[in-house]
C-alpha cells in the first residue's frame, strides 16, 4: 500500500528514545544502546498496561517482543 501523504518526513533533533519492555540478548541490547536512547526493562518481568503507558509517554518507539 502506497502512502498518499506528500508532507516531508519530520526529523528528530535528538537520538530517538525507545522503550524495550523485555530482556534481549546482551549483544542486541548493547546495539540498541549504541543506536538509540534505549530504556531497558532490566528486571525482565513483563510490564503491565499501567506500567507500559507512562514508560512510553516520552519515547519515540517501542521494541515489542512476543513470548
Amino acid at each position: 500500500m502506497e502512502s498518499t501523504d506528500t508532507r516531508p518526513a519530520k526529523r528528530l533533533e535528538r537520538t530517538p528514545r525507545v522503550f524495550v519492555p523485555r530482556h534481549l540478548m546482551p549483544s542486541v541490547e548493547q546495539r540498541m544502546i549504541e543506536l538509540f536512547d534505549a530504556r531497558l526493562n532490566t528486571s525482565d518481568v513483563p510490564v503491565t498496561r499501567s506500567q507500559l503507558c507512562p514508560a512510553m509517554h516520552d519515547c519515540d518507539g517501542i521494541v515489542p517482543l512476543v513470548t
